[in-house]
């Protein structure tokens, strides 16, 4: 019986463990990135709606490796047109912006918005925070 109580202790402390494991592991997980805009796409759209989106934060799931500084490039038909996210660089962060790889969370605060002819939406960003 002695034994029957030590066993069930064992089994209890070691479910004890794993809960408090699990429960460190999840609180140590990807920061929360945080935003005014959750997509290119929900700026895009504020703006033509008539929101000023200059000094607001977008956060950008990148798809493709930086190129030139241009983080985000592609035709999209939910804003119907063509979109560009650039970060402007400088010999201080250059390599930085360059390094930026697919698969990376960028957070962007918009500093000039230019709608080309109302079909081509260019972002450009001097301030970004990677995640």
């Amino acid at each position: 019986m002695n034994n029957k109580r030590c066993y069930i202790k064992r089994i209890v402390l070691l479910m004890l463990a794993a809960m408090l494991l699990l429960s460190l592991t999840a609180c140590g997980g990807k920061k929360k990135v945080v935003a005014d805009y959750e997509s290119v796409q929900d700026a895009i759209n504020a703006q033509k709606a008539g929101t000023d989106i200059t000094g607001k934060t977008i956060r950008i799931d990148m798809i493709e490796d930086c190129a030139a500084g241009i983080i985000y490039a592609k035709p999209d038909t939910r804003v119907n047109g063509n979109i560009y996210v650039t970060i402007i660089t400088n010999d201080s962060n250059r390599n930085d912006v360059l390094s930026l790889k697919q698969g990376d969370t960028v957070v962007v605060k918009v500093d000039t918005y230019d709608d080309h002819l109302k079909y081509s939406y260019y972002i450009y960003a001097l301030e970004y925070t990677k995640y």
